[in-house]
């Protein structure tokens, strides 16, 4: 499939991911939400950004002997995929088809930003019309997680700066700091964003096996399609997912703890319409 055909195929399926993500999230907003997000805090959205940002981005400084012994068992996995990329990369290049071509122009969007940022934006918009307080909720947790994932998944690339397969260069190709440039393989922002949905989805829905089942599925194949399209090496789809999982439970971890609830509310102040997100105060 050569690119023109591949920007028709995604502009005329667009609307229908959208569709299918809209009935997906009604779907599983129609079940009740986890006790631990239904509490109250005067706290901000937007700050709230600002200050889970900065734990993330200060956790390894707070890491007992335990959690290093959790990255230490990661980093070997990660090893050991790193060993495989090469074969990993050649099998996909070799194997690939029109047909998996479709499937992966389709899966690429669970892990694209604009498209999730966009669904989750339509998602809270239907919330706050049919007064779904269970879909707003999430929505904008879920947008939390995938933008901060994202975030960290551009700052490692920052600082690694390894090239894409697709670059001609080896996997062990690495340019070292510096901002922009065009070598931002390591790790997979794609999969750091569908696997932080994910993790959200199945945090807040776990005792719906369907809704877990379905949302690690559908970030599975959106990192696989990273492989296949030859934008990302194994090792990079791998740390992208492990990312996007421990920055989606660390955020849940800070709501839970601040006791906080999103709310939505339409504003007219100055005969404006306009849309207010804030922490209320119970």
């Amino acid at each position: 499939m050569n690119t023109s055909n591949k920007d028709s195929y995604n502009k005329k399926h667009l609307p229908s991911l959208i569709i299918a993500f809209l009935l997906l999230s009604n779907a599983a907003f129609s079940f009740s939400l986890s006790d631990s997000l239904i509490v109250h805090n005067k706290k901000s959205y937007l700050s709230s950004y600002l200050s889970d940002a900065g734990k993330l981005y200060s956790a390894p400084f707070h890491w007992t002997g335990n959690d290093w012994l959790k990255v230490g068992v990661l980093a070997g996995a990660g090893f050991g995929v790193y060993t495989l990329d090469d074969n990993i990369q050649h099998w996909s290049v070799a194997n690939k088809t029109n047909t998996t071509q479709s499937i992966s122009s389709v899966a690429e969007k669970f892990g694209n930003t604009s498209f999730t940022s966009l669904a989750l934006g339509v998602t809270l918009i239907s919330g706050w019309v049919s007064q779904n307080e269970k879909m707003k909720n999430v929505s904008l947790l879920a947008l939390k997680s995938s933008l901060l994932s994202g975030l960290l998944a551009q700052t490692i690339k920052n600082i690694g700066h390894r090239s894409r397969p697709n670059s001609g260069d080896s996997k062990n190709s690495w340019h070292g700091p510096s901002i922009g440039g065009k070598h931002k393989a390591f790790p997979s922002g794609h999969t750091a964003t569908a696997f932080a949905l994910a993790t959200t989805l199945s945090q807040v829905f776990k005792d719906k096996k369907w809704v877990v089942i379905t949302s690690y599925s559908l970030a599975t194949i959106a990192g696989m399609s990273r492989i296949h399209d030859n934008k990302h090496w194994a090792t990079d789809v791998f740390s992208g997912a492990i990312l996007g999982y421990f920055t989606s439970k660390a955020i849940l971890k800070n709501e839970k703890k601040n006791g906080r609830k999103i709310s939505f509310h339409p504003s007219t102040q100055f005969t404006n319409p306009a849309l207010t997100v804030h922490f209320l105060l119970n």
